[in-house]
């Protein structure tokens, strides 16, 4: 593994290498450091009272490791379908917060999709399936993937009642085993284009 030293006033250095998780941590009279998970940046500062550069450093890459953790952890929910139309009383809860679905509301991995009685709602993913929901419905998207080049496929979803009228995108063109839509009563495949599927509470 590489390392590197970085050489500061009064003979005192840093020295970073490549790897690691999140540590962050200053043990007085001694070392401090600061470990990346997503900059995979160790920095390491050997001295018992921080000078002004080095606590400008520390500052730094405490809040480049911050921004990257960030992004890691709401890389979770980043959109994987958005609202393409709405009628009447309809939902998106991700992540525990429930917005009212709106043309363009955004659909993520874990959302929620729920419709109320005399309403409905469908949805484009990014490969293009569409999935269009009747009342009294509700749907979660328990796994998208959508990677062709690196042969990631998958659209697994969870209807748990109502009906949703499915049309193919690329996934179930390219892999058609990759998506499955799993009801109270068992587990529906795609072997063709199109299905409309429902499921009494």
């Amino acid at each position: 593994m590489a390392l590197h030293k970085m050489h500061m006033s009064n003979h005192k250095s840093a020295e970073y290498n490549r790897s690691g998780e999140l540590v962050y941590g200053y043990l007085q009279g001694g070392k401090k450091c600061v470990q990346c998970l997503q900059m995979h940046v160790k920095l390491m500062i050997f001295t018992a009272y921080p000078s002004v550069a080095e606590e400008n450093i520390m500052f730094k890459f405490t809040f480049i490791c911050g921004c990257f953790l960030s992004t890691a952890l709401w890389a979770g929910d980043a959109p994987v379908a958005y609202v393409k139309n709405v009628m009447g009383d309809a939902s998106v809860t991700t992540g525990g917060k429930m917005v009212k679905a709106e043309v363009g509301t955004a659909v993520s991995q874990g959302s929620v999709l729920r419709t109320g009685a005399k309403s409905s709602m469908g949805l484009t993913f990014k490969d293009e399936t569409i999935m269009s929901f009747g009342p009294d419905t509700q749907l979660t998207v328990d796994e998208y993937l959508y990677a062709p080049a690196q042969g990631k496929l998958s659209l697994v979803g969870m209807l748990a009642k109502g009906t949703m009228n499915y049309v193919s995108g690329i996934i179930a063109k390219l892999q058609p085993d990759a998506v499955a839509i799993n009801t109270p009563a068992g587990i529906i495949g795609v072997r063709g284009t199109q299905f409309v599927v429902k499921v009494e509470e």
